[in-house]
C-alpha cells in the first residue's frame, strides 16, 4: 500500500472561472500507472525526482518531466513511472482556460509535455 498525502483545493473568485482546482502531492505512490486520457490542462512543479513517461504500451519512452512542465490535453493513454519519492504541486485548469495564463494557442499543447523552463544542460547541446 502506498502512503502519501494529497491535498486539493478550489480556489475562490476569480481565478475560479479558470482553474478547476490546486493540488499537492508528498509521498511515495505505485511506481507505475496508467494515465487515461486527459480532458484538462496541468502546469506541475515538482520537488521531487523525475518522471518518465512511456506510451501506452510502456515501450517507448514520450518524457522525462523534471521541475516544471505542462501537460496538455490527452487523447490517448501513457504510463507514469513515478520516482521513489514524489512531491509536487499543480493546477488544475478548467477545459480551455489556461490560454490567458500561457498565452499560447491551447492546440499546439495538444498530447504534449512542454517544460515550463527548458533544461539547460539539454539546451547546451
Amino acid at each position: 500500500m502506498s502512503a502519501y498525502t494529497y491535498i486539493r483545493h478550489i480556489p475562490a473568485p476569480p481565478l475560479d472561472a479558470y482553474i478547476d482546482y490546486l493540488y499537492y502531492l508528498d509521498g511515495v505512490i505505485y511506481p507505475r500507472e496508467k494515465m487515461l486520457p486527459m480532458s484538462s490542462l496541468h502546469v506541475l512543479v515538482s520537488f521531487g525526482g523525475p518522471i518518465q513517461v512511456f506510451d501506452a504500451f510502456h515501450v517507448k519512452p514520450v518524457a522525462t518531466l523534471g521541475e516544471s512542465w505542462v501537460i496538455g490535453v490527452w487523447s490517448g493513454s501513457h504510463i507514469a513511472a513515478w520516482p521513489l519519492h514524489n512531491q509536487f504541486f499543480g493546477v488544475c485548469f478548467k477545459p480551455g482556460a489556461a490560454y490567458p495564463f500561457l498565452q499560447l494557442p491551447l492546440s499546439e499543447l495538444h498530447n504534449q509535455f512542454v517544460p515550463v523552463v527548458p533544461n539547460t544542460k539539454e539546451a547546451e547541446a
